[in-house]
């Protein structure tokens, strides 16, 4: 068990303070063909960035979700950042599919 160390309203604060920042997941087939390409290694550390960032906001929904308060004192508050968190999963797992066909070079031009 995870003491805890906030209270709801400071931790509610820092999860929003951590979430707000996020930008919107990149459309998957806007890709425009006239485009020129950007370096392989460039679209590697660019979708890296994006993992990274991803698997912090995760850690810190994580963090909120194991406070076991959260889930008497605010229900609601609680299941939001389940389904956030289940959202910003998916979205990791589709750039580490990204990042996969990136660094085996068989990326969509």
């Amino acid at each position: 068990m995870i003491p805890t160390i906030f209270s709801s309203t400071t931790l509610m604060m820092t999860v929003f303070l951590a979430l707000s920042d996020m930008p919107p997941p990149p459309p998957a087939a806007a890709k425009p063909a006239a485009r020129p390409q950007k370096s392989l290694q460039k679209q590697l550390r660019d979708v890296e960035e994006r993992m990274e960032a991803l698997r912090g906001k995760i850690t810190v929904l994580d963090h909120a979700l194991a406070d076991h308060t959260i889930y008497k004192d605010e229900p609601r508050k609680a299941a939001d950042f389940a389904r956030l968190r289940t959202k910003l999963a998916t979205d990791l797992d589709t750039l580490e599919t990204e990042w996969l066909a990136l660094h085996d070079g068989t990326a969509d031009a």
